[in-house]
């Protein structure tokens, strides 16, 4: 049975629940890494309303983070760990980029 509709098989069932809906957001995003309010509706043949209630009810979840006109894989390996463990990931980067920011004061 299928329940979503692909650029190639535009069939959409009649009715499909929110989980599946939300389901099917987080499989795009695993995916794709990101997605669009458009392309969700499209897909899913529901409204670009009925998607922003979707992202917001799983940005709440934090499975995602919302963006302007769609949506991105929440990475919950930096945003679970607790503040020590962070500042141990990355610190090259972080060091460079204080390092420019102390230039520009």
């Amino acid at each position: 049975m299928r329940y979503f509709a692909t650029i190639n098989d535009p069939v959409r069932m009649p009715s499909i629940s929110a989980a599946q809906r939300q389901k099917h957001i987080i499989d795009v995003l695993k995916v794709h890494g990101h997605a669009t309010v458009s392309k969700l509706s499209s897909e899913l043949g529901v409204s670009e309303v009925t998607i922003r209630k979707d992202l917001q009810v799983l940005d709440d979840r934090k499975l995602l983070v919302r963006t302007h006109g769609g949506a991105v894989l929440m990475d919950h390996y930096l945003y679970d760990l607790p503040f020590d463990e962070k500042s141990r990931v990355r610190v090259e980067e972080k060091r460079r980029i204080g390092k420019q920011a102390a230039e520009l004061v």
